[in-house]
């Protein structure tokens, strides 16, 4: 796209051509609402994918969670790896856009970390014959497609045992369980097998919760679901099972409740030694996200030199424990 059209459509979206061109080049830190504006106003402008370039690797990440980005984003010798990069996990419109643009420069493998509704399997089905579709951290179970990643049933299992041995059978501890409409196949996994292995003397609550990953003030509305069985019962250690442990630390911070409360769960992010430091966060039991891509990008390779697909649906990679004192 030349200079012209990329400040035709800042003029028209009111943005800068700095701003245009990370859009289009598929960069981090954008919003939603920008992306949208920019792609909308660019096929206005264009309607002309003549010029389209053939793409092998096609990749489709979230921005945020933001555990996502401890891994670097990895190149493949002998085949181009296109990286795609929209803003938060759950935004459907955006990876249906980026699957559309996949079809386009006619990838031949498609990587993707997204949820999956009803609108993206529906795609997924559609070109999972002719394209090799890989899975990257989010479990799924969509025909032809294949998964890279943790294994929920065992990374559950591990954080029951470490609770086994933490909690005395005193205590009683609360679960935080994800509902639609973000409920995702890997939480669901875990906590499956987390109370399959929990000592059956340890009781439990738990709490549903309506995640909301699109939206900054989450940790306030948890804060204020739980509340309320906090003053039904002083837990001191609750456990989630959605990847997203940061917020729940967040979110009893805002409570300031005079005990201490210990948190587990999954994934690691950027503030997580803050809330270790406030002595919130206890455990986790965090994803190998480098070795998953890794070995994504080799499958891919493979693919693409023999048109041999994996021997297997699911390739597990093994989580790490981490336990803060």
């Amino acid at each position: 796209m030349n200079n012209k059209q990329l400040s035709e459509i800042a003029d028209a979206t009111q943005t800068s051509k700095a701003t245009v061109s990370k859009v289009l080049n598929h960069c981090y830190g954008v919003g939603n609402d920008v992306r949208e504006r920019v792609f909308l106003e660019k096929e206005r402008i264009t309607r002309d994918i003549s010029q389209k370039r053939h793409v092998p690797i096609y990749v489709i990440m979230p921005e945020a969670p933001d555990f996502f980005w401890n891994c670097n984003l990895l190149q493949c010798p002998g085949y181009e790896v296109k990286y795609n990069i929209y803003s938060k996990l759950g935004d459907t419109a955006m990876v249906m856009r980026y699957l559309k643009e996949a079809v386009m420069v006619e990838a031949k493998v498609i990587v993707i970390v997204a949820q999956i509704d009803d609108e993206i399997k529906s795609i997924l089905e559609e070109i999972a014959d002719r394209k090799l579709i890989i899975f990257l951290t989010e479990l799924n179970h969509v025909i032809n497609t294949f998964y890279v990643g943790s294994n929920p049933i065992e990374d559950g299992k591990r954080l029951a045992e470490l609770c086994n041995h933490s909690l005395c059978t005193e205590d009683r501890i609360l679960l935080v369980k994800d509902v639609l409409p973000c409920q995702s196949e890997t939480s669901i996994a875990r906590l499956n097998s987390f109370l399959q292995e929990i000592n059956p003397e340890i009781k439990y609550d738990m709490l549903e919760v309506e995640y909301r990953i699109n939206v900054s003030w989450y940790p306030a509305t948890l804060a204020r679901e739980l509340s309320p069985f906090l003053e039904k019962y002083p837990y001191k250690n609750i456990v989630c099972f959605n990847g997203f442990t940061h917020h729940l630390c967040s979110a009893l911070q805002k409570i300031k409740k005079s005990y201490q409360i210990k948190c587990y769960g999954f994934e690691k992010s950027p503030r997580s030694m803050e809330y270790v430091n406030m002595g919130y966060l206890k455990a986790v039991v965090c994803q190998n996200f480098t070795k998953q891509l890794e070995i994504a990008i080799g499958v891919a390779e493979k693919y693409l030199e023999t048109g041999t697909c994996p021997s297997s649906k699911y390739v597990y990679v093994k989580s790490e424990m981490i336990e803060y004192l």
